[in-house]
């Protein structure tokens, strides 16, 4: 399933499971068949995670984002993902429990080396280097121009 279309956190699909449950029972027991409509669309909704008002009135858009920006950014890697659009602004940027990479909003913070410009990157599509907060937040930077997304993957690694 593509997890770009999810719209909806684990939370919210349980409790609409729970609420077509109850509405199941509540349609068997008035023996209604017309009342079992809705809780079988709860339930696809709460199975797919995915509803469909939330798209046209645009609920819950940043769990669409962060979904597919996860799903292209090899989550599972150990490092500090930073994703940047086109225009150098950070889109996306994984759990951070460190203190010196909250500052990082584009991607000119990063202070990449002036042999590294940013439309360097844009030709070779790859690029690594040093990034030296201080003597004990060295990073070692390796940036993915992914051209057909028009994003930037940099992720860090601690090399202290």
């Amino acid at each position: 399933m593509c997890t770009k279309l999810n719209n909806m956190t684990m939370i919210e699909a349980m409790i609409r499971f729970n609420i077509a449950i109850f509405l199941i029972v509540f349609a068997l027991h008035y023996e209604s068949a017309l009342l079992l409509v809705l809780p079988i669309i709860i339930i696809y909704t709460a199975i797919t995670k995915r509803c469909f008002i939330y798209s046209i009135f645009k609920i819950n858009s940043n769990i669409i984002n962060d979904n597919y920006y996860k799903s292209i950014s090899h989550i599972n890697i150990p490092a500090y993902i930073f994703i940047f659009n086109e225009d150098g602004k950070m889109v996306f940027k994984n759990e951070i429990n460190n203190e010196s990479l909250q500052n990082i909003n584009y991607i000119n913070d990063l202070a990449m080396p002036k042999n590294i410009k940013y439309e360097l990157l844009e030709e070779k599509k790859t690029c690594s280097f040093i990034y030296k907060i201080s003597d004990y937040d060295i990073y070692n930077v390796n940036m993915v121009n992914l051209q057909n997304e028009k994003i930037t993957i940099a992720y860090l690694f601690d090399i202290n």
